[in-house]
């Protein structure tokens, strides 16, 4: 990893002064990039998880001098009543215990190549669930996803049963039927709603590929890179207040903007990447309770636990 002649690396100083002009690390982590030579993509991922550690050490005026890194640690220290967060609040996770509890109860065998739970069982959990959120199967063109049956095409329900795998409360057997892990889904049972609601989204943050919740291609492509950048997504997430809303312009313009100028369309470029923002990021974050669905705002409990 070498500077491009004739440029020189920065002082420490002046990276640190520099640092604290700017709220997004992002664009700062480009610029540098632009002016060095890297021998590989993993000495680039190198500077890149350097300067993030740098980044999150060092002091700003913003947080009174202290750094992100500081300013993280009181966050987690603070004592959030996660008992405040009723069923209301975040009926997903409702809705997934009625799922499991489906399967305690019925012999259900998903389809062979992608594992899809029948039509005829998904129609029975989803007259169950109590969020206004979930699927609806009476809609025009329904037919023909019922024919192929593509689960993938109802996405809330769809979400909740990856969601249920990924927290290893169900499994497939060899022959193919879904099996309960009730020593393990009674464990979460017992727990507090919103308890049971941070588990939850911790397990859709670390444990299941987002790709996978996605029907079309290039949404998983969107998916699969949200997903490896959302911590900066995060800390983008930071600069807002509680029942701020988010300005999902803004959130692209931080992520995509040199990119986004460069194109020959930048406004068309722009509305496509608001759209898979809110597809593949935001219905998720809506579901499992961050985000009021009406004002697209940030809700108190479990954002600050982040």
């Amino acid at each position: 990893m070498t500077w491009k002649f004739p440029l020189k690396a920065p002082s420490i100083k002046n990276l640190r002064k520099k640092i604290n002009r700017v709220t997004n690390p992002l664009p700062l982590i480009k610029e540098l990039a632009e002016r060095m030579i890297f021998s590989s993509p993993e000495e680039l991922n190198t500077f890149q998880q350097l300067f993030m550690d740098f980044w999150n050490l060092s002091p700003r005026d913003e947080f009174q001098g202290k750094s992100p890194q500081e300013v993280d640690s009181q966050g987690l220290e603070e004592q959030i009543d996660l008992k405040g967060i009723k069923i209301k609040d975040v009926p997903l996770v409702k809705d997934l215990e009625t799922l499991v509890n489906y399967f305690r109860e019925n012999q259900v065998k998903v389809s062979l190549k992608n594992k899809w739970i029948p039509f005829k069982h998904l129609k029975l959990i989803e007259e169950n669930f109590i969020s206004s959120d979930k699927d609806s199967f009476n809609l025009f063109g329904f037919g023909k996803e019922e024919s192929r049956g593509e689960e993938s095409a109802k996405r809330y329900i769809y979400f909740i049963d990856l969601l249920s795998r990924a927290a290893k409360f169900i499994y497939i057997d060899k022959k193919g039927y879904i099996q309960v892990n009730v020593p393990h889904f009674q464990k979460f049972t017992r727990k507090s709603y919103g308890e049971k609601v941070f588990d939850l989204l911790l397990t859709w943050i670390e444990n299941l590929e987002w790709k996978r919740l996605q029907r079309r291609d290039f949404e998983a492509i969107y998916a699969e890179d949200f997903q490896k950048m959302f911590t900066d997504i995060l800390y983008l997430f930071h600069k807002y207040r509680v029942n701020e809303k988010i300005e999902v312009e803004e959130i692209v313009d931080q992520l995509y903007g040199p990119e986004i100028d460069k194109t020959e369309s930048p406004v068309e470029v722009m509305g496509h990447l608001m759209i898979m923002i809110e597809i593949v990021l935001l219905t998720y974050l809506k579901w499992l309770g961050i985000i009021k669905a009406q004002k697209e705002i940030l809700i108190p409990y479990l954002y600050r636990r982040l």
